[in-house]
């Protein structure tokens, strides 16, 4: 393993790569469009996506660039939700004045998608009035992400539940 931290770090398309590979030789590989090019004993081969994971562009920027994340000094509400069947886990803090959300900040604890879906989220919040907050559903974070695998749907409804425990939370 490289000791520069470079194994982990994740490689966006036209970069370059060299990985450690079979009997020590290292092969090259650089993700593209279709999939990542890898080059093993002379043969160029193309294979599937496996970086993203089948995850669309925006899903994959919001995960390696999320918004709006961290904490969030004096918010006027918090909401958790979590997943007991997958170990996700959604901390939202909002701010809202006037009976419209201001600011929203999240700490997520899970896969690519929960993190993508908590930044989404945020997003469509801020400017919204605590009821149409209220009325966000997962199908609508889903569908502002350009689409989730089946698999992961679980995430965009953590993101629905945060938000309405936090409605929950500002309401008492």
């Amino acid at each position: 393993m490289p000791s520069d931290g470079s194994a982990n770090k994740l490689y966006r398309v036209g970069q370059v790569k060299d990985s450690p590979g079979i009997a020590g030789r290292t092969h090259r590989f650089a993700p593209t469009q279709r999939g990542v090019e890898l080059r093993i004993m002379g043969r160029m081969m193309t294979l599937p996506d496996r970086e993203n994971f089948g995850y669309n562009a925006t899903v994959t920027d919001h995960f390696q660039n999320p918004r709006n994340a961290g904490d969030m000094e004096d918010p006027s509400c918090v909401g958790i939700a979590r997943n007991s069947e997958c170990g996700d886990l959604l901390k939202l803090y909002l701010k809202i004045d006037g009976g419209r959300i201001v600011a929203a900040k999240f700490k997520t604890y899970g896969c690519g998608a929960a993190i993508a879906s908590s930044s989404m989220l945020t997003e469509l919040l801020i400017g919204r009035t605590v009821a149409e907050a209220t009325a966000i559903t997962n199908v609508e974070v889903a569908e502002a992400l350009g689409g989730l695998p089946e698999r992961k749907l679980h995430c965009s409804v953590l993101a629905q539940e945060a938000t309405r425990a936090a409605m929950a939370d500002w309401g008492s």
